[in-house]
């Protein structure tokens, strides 16, 4: 089962949130716990949670990757096709690789 908190909740608040529904679910990911561009909320949340954490389907290029990657702050790294196409998915999805991160495309809308 898999969570979409859809970036509106903040990284303080979400723990609390997620381990309450980690004790009645078995969670597999939690998506957006946190604002997108928030590297560090997103990695606190994956410290203080069970689930994997998941987000960066509406970041537009490779180099708005790159903070999440560095601070190793998903789990799961969510590839919008909307963003890029094909090319666009394969650049971070290669970079997420090289960081332990697994890559997944969502479908555009």
């Amino acid at each position: 089962m898999a969570v979409f908190l859809s970036d509106r909740v903040d990284a303080l608040k979400t723990p609390i949130i997620v381990g309450e529904m980690e004790k009645q679910f078995d969670l597999t990911w939690v998506e957006e716990p946190a604002r997108r561009w928030d590297f560090l909320g997103l990695k606190r949340v994956s410290n203080a949670i069970r689930s994997a954490v998941c987000a960066g389907e509406s970041l537009a290029t490779p180099g708005d990757f790159l903070p999440h990657f560095h601070h190793h702050a998903l789990d799961i790294v969510q590839l919008g096709l909307g963003n890029g196409g094909i090319t666009g998915a394969l650049q971070p999805r290669c970079t997420a690789s090289r960081n332990n991160s697994t890559p997944f495309c969502a479908p555009s809308r």
